[in-house]
């Protein structure tokens, strides 16, 4: 019997090319003020050496009209305002040069996200930082902080660390450093109740549409938690390990379930293959900088899709799609990168974790699930209703989530040494998707 694969299109956000801090309080500062004696700015609250850190809201919206005006653009933070940097001796000047709306410096306390000002203990961090600040400085920092500099992102201009409240204190009054935010150092695969059910074999075989779509010559990476397991239908020939740091049997359980859903052979059951069951699959683990690994994988093995069947820490529904540092970098990475095609699991805990405080909306993973130039994908039953625990939006921010939703429960899929098994959850619609990009 011939089964339909159904997507529900919703919609796809907004660009935006960096982090943006909403919600911060402006500290106004009024430029003409500078040399006046008696109303003198304190300059202490955004002033570092020589450079003066300040938040500006130009009457015309434009990163390229502050650098017209010789004004360095550090960040955008979201809602016309840029975080800027200047020579100190040039401030006044500059600031006069061009039309504000508004100017000022944030505030130490809003710098600070809410969920991190009444931490008891050392919690892990993301320190966003203005991008004209070099490597020794932050080293600085760090000396006269006590903290100890996870990883940097050179690129993206924010590092992770782990800090106690008092710590968190000194890094907010820095005045390059414009948001600390929660860092997600584990991720976790979306293993809860779902699966593939596959139902494309109108376009995969020459009958009855003529299309026979297999995703020949089509590179896919899998980011995932462990190596991929040896099965014969994920063969040597299509299914290269780029980076697998955990190789122990339990860990290649998830990734050969994902790259079953999306590129199996189907040698024995062909019932089973994948969406795209010729497409080339690449593997690396979530372990790193996965932002790089993937730019790196489209410069080196030409990946144009890629999914990301986990999530950096479960909805607790008061954050739901949490705009993280991570989730930007990625947003301009596909900016950048317009052929790019990044493909989310939405989540599996809408009902465990939030039926009683938001009715099972507002469910949507922290993770890569916050993006804005990615496909995030909910699960269903075989009857097109949404499986319950399917997060769903709005997120923190007010978008639409998922964009699109996909059959994915219990059936069967491969398991390590070429096994079968059934699975369940947004773990395998989202491969499901990339395979069906994968035949477009």
């Amino acid at each position: 019997m011939t089964k339909t694969f159904t997507l529900l299109l919703l919609f796809i956000g907004n660009i935006f090319l960096s982090f943006s801090k909403s919600g911060f309080q402006l500290i106004e500062i009024n430029p003409a003020n500078f040399d006046i004696s008696t109303s003198r700015v304190n300059t202490e609250n955004f002033r570092f050496g020589n450079k003066d850190y300040i938040v500006i809201q130009p009457k015309n919206n434009s990163a390229a009209y502050l650098s017209e005006n010789g004004i360095d653009v550090q960040a955008y933070l979201g809602d016309g305002f840029y975080l800027t940097a200047m020579d100190a001796v040039d401030t006044k000047k500059k600031l006069q040069s061009v039309q504000l709306t508004k100017t000022g410096y944030i505030s130490e306390e809003s710098k600070l996200d809410e969920t991190l000002h009444s931490i008891s203990s050392f919690e892990s961090v993301s320190i966003l930082y203005a991008s004209s600040v070099d490597a020794n400085t932050l080293s600085e920092l760090a000396q006269k902080t006590g903290i100890s500099i996870i990883y940097n992102d050179i690129k993206n201009h924010h590092f992770s660390t782990y800090a106690n409240a008092s710590q968190l204190k000194q890094l907010t009054q820095y005045p390059f450093v414009y948001f600390v935010t929660k860092y997600y150092p584990k991720k976790n695969s979306l293993l809860y109740d779902g699966s593939i059910m596959l139902g494309v074999n109108q376009v995969q075989e020459s009958q009855p549409y003529g299309f026979n779509l297999k995703g020949e010559g089509i590179n896919v990476g899998i980011w995932d938690g462990g190596a991929v397991g040896e099965h014969i239908d994920l063969p040597q020939s299509r299914n290269y390990v780029i980076d697998k740091e955990y190789s122990n049997l339990i860990d290649m359980y998830h990734p050969t379930e994902v790259g079953g859903c999306l590129g199996g052979s189907g040698n024995i059951f062909p019932q089973i293959k994948g969406i795209a069951p010729r497409c080339n699959m690449f593997y690396w683990d979530f372990l790193n900088d996965i932002v790089q690994e993937i730019a790196d994988g489209k410069s080196k093995y030409g990946i144009d899709i890629s999914n990301h069947s986990y999530n950096f820490s479960s909805t607790n529904c008061f954050q739901s799609g949490l705009y993280i540092p991570e989730a930007a970098d990625l947003d301009k990475l596909v900016y950048d990168n317009p052929t790019l095609l990044p493909v989310v699991a939405v989540g599996n805990t809408a009902t465990s974790n939030c039926a009683v405080a938001t009715d099972t909306f507002s469910s949507i993973d922290i993770g890569f699930q916050g993006c804005k130039n990615v496909l995030t994908i909910g699960w269903q039953f075989s009857n097109e209703k949404a499986v319950e625990n399917s997060g769903r939006g709005p997120t923190q921010d007010g978008r639409i989530k998922p964009e699109l939703v996909a059959k994915g429960f219990a059936v069967a899929s491969l398991i390590p040494n070429s096994g079968y098994g059934t699975v369940y959850g947004s773990s395998y619609s989202a491969p499901q998707v990339s395979g069906l990009a994968a035949l477009l």
